[in-house]
């Protein structure tokens, strides 16, 4: 084989080595064809091929695959030159280049000397790039599954939250069915006891007209004045002085008497005064609306006897009864000539104040729609809303006169079924009228409230003690039957007007002292005595 040379170039290289001058002359010299033995030629050619090629393509072929191999383990603590663990100091601790890549030192330094980019990414790299890294071991975790369980966990702890309060709600509920369970067994066996006893009772031996006393209480509270039924708890509720109060200090709450288990608890401290009137909230039936000659009235929850709200105002407070259609109002009567109305979510003051027209005390309040009844031992008047919106202070009311031929108020109640009122009056010698009950309804029309007088009952005494009436529904087919039952002051017992023959039907056995307060409910009717 020939080899040619050019020999111009060759000069030109030696020159450029050996600093020789360009001045000096160098004869051009042909090209020189050297022949060589066959054999020599072939065994110099394969010498050739192998001293350059194969160092070159090796290394190459080899990073290659191992660099293929060493994907599956990307992220361990091994060089990806020579894929041999690197250490935190000696010749191949671990470096990294200015892409951020990871090698041993000595492996990186004679890379970068022979070529100059990054063996991963091929990115333009020098020597002066090397940066040392200070790491004992540096891994990449995968907290993927630990996010996804401490997510699993934060729900699991919701749940458990809900659960357990479930639980305890069905406990609590449980709970109640077992005392109500335990009450309806104790009446049970008292009516089993009572039906296969041949003598009758104690409770069963006055017996008159329609009327028989099943039940008195004697003896257990003392200042009573006012009273009213939950049905809810299955209780009535007397208001009374506390029997610790002593010295002058008097406190003023209310006794409830279950009729069912005939037992009777105080509610403790109410008011510092007299109680003069308390109405129990018609909706739910769970709590009771207290107010005092203290100038302060009270929501009381019956159940577990808690202040739900209290309020303060500047008069002394006669009387109060709650909205029949919304749970949040309710209204009380002063002793200054004004009403007060007030709703649960104002919990500070009185939303509004309504002027009436007697200068005398509002001792009994009641609603029949949208007309407020008021009465004073002047007379009776009423008040009409002309907006739904009750506290809305720029609505309009009107108050009027409820004209009725009698004076000296002493009591006046509503009944929505029968859409009728009932007002008692006690005698005015200075008017010449006499003690007497009046019905009525009322009309509303453009002039005005003019009451439709139904009925006008006379013949009782007179009441010194503003002592209170009540109808008493007398059908149970939905008709307007009644009758009204009324204590007279002479006798001390309570007394059932016929509306019929409007005379009196019945006269049932007295209390100790004039009767105060009565009440109607279902098929009982309750009376009340100071202290009975």
């Amino acid at each position: 084989m020939e080899t040619v040379v050019d020999l111009t170039l060759r000069n030109e290289l030696e020159a450029q080595i050996f600093d020789i001058p360009s001045h000096v002359p160098t004869e051009p010299i042909d090209d020189v064809s050297i022949i060589d033995d066959p054999a020599d030629q072939a065994a110099k050619q394969q010498q050739t091929s192998a001293s350059s090629s194969a160092p070159e393509t090796s290394t190459y072929s080899n990073l290659k695959r191992k660099r293929e191999e060493g994907e599956e383990s990307e992220g361990n603590d091994t060089c990806m030159i020579c894929f041999e663990q690197w250490t935190n100091t000696g010749e191949h601790r671990v470096v990294c280049l200015g892409c951020g890549h990871l090698f041993g030192a000595s492996c990186i330094q004679k890379w970068l000397s022979e070529r100059k980019h990054c063996p991963t990414c091929n990115h333009a790299a020098k020597r002066r790039d090397i940066r040392t890294v200070y790491a004992c071991n540096l891994v990449a975790v995968d907290t993927a599954e630990k996010d996804r369980a401490l997510q699993e966990l934060s729900q699991e702890r919701k749940l458990r939250v809900q659960a357990q309060e479930r639980q305890k709600r069905l406990q609590d509920e449980l709970m109640k069915l077992a005392v109500s369970r335990d009450e309806l067994l104790q009446e049970i066996s008292r009516l089993k006891r009572r039906l296969h006893d041949p003598k009758p009772t104690t409770d069963l031996q006055i017996e008159i007209g329609h009327w028989r006393r099943v039940w008195t209480v004697r003896g257990i509270f003392g200042g009573a004045r006012v009273m009213d039924f939950s049905e809810a708890q299955s209780c009535i509720l007397v208001s009374c002085s506390l029997p610790q109060a002593f010295m002058g200090n008097e406190e003023y709450s209310l006794c409830k008497i279950n009729i069912v288990s005939k037992s009777h608890q105080f509610m403790g401290k109410l008011h510092t005064k007299h109680i003069r009137d308390c109405k129990v909230e018609p909706h739910m039936g769970t709590q009771v609306l207290t107010c005092s000659v203290d100038k302060t009235v009270r929501i009381t929850n019956i159940e577990n006897n808690t202040l739900v709200h209290s309020y303060a105002v500047s008069d002394a407070l006669w009387s109060c009864c709650w909205h029949p259609k919304n749970r949040n109002l309710f209204f009380c009567g002063g002793a200054q000539n004004r009403v007060y109305l007030f709703d649960t979510r104002i919990t500070s003051k009185p939303c509004r104040i309504i002027a009436g027209i007697y200068p005398q005390p509002t001792h009994s309040l009641c609603m029949m729609g949208t007309s407020l009844i008021g009465g004073t031992t002047g007379g009776c008047c009423c008040w009409t809303f002309m907006s739904e919106d009750l506290s809305d202070t720029q609505s309009q009311v009107s108050c009027s006169a409820i004209q009725l031929e009698a004076t000296q108020c002493t009591s006046v109640s509503c009944d929505a079924s029968l859409k009728m009122c009932l007002a008692s009056f006690r005698n005015s010698e200075s008017a010449g009228s006499k003690p007497c009950h009046v019905t009525f309804r009322l009309n509303e029309e453009s002039g005005g409230i003019q009451p439709e007088e139904t009925l006008r009952l006379v013949g009782h005494a007179g009441s010194q003690f503003l002592s209170r009436s009540s109808f008493i529904k007398t059908s149970s087919d939905g008709s307007d039957g009644f009758s009204v039952a009324s204590g007279d002051e002479t006798s001390k017992s309570l007394w059932i007007w016929e509306t019929k023959e409007g005379s009196v039907k019945d006269k049932l056995p007295p209390h100790s002292s004039p009767v105060l307060d009565v009440k109607n409910v279902g098929s009982f009717l309750f009376s009340l005595s100071d202290s009975e």
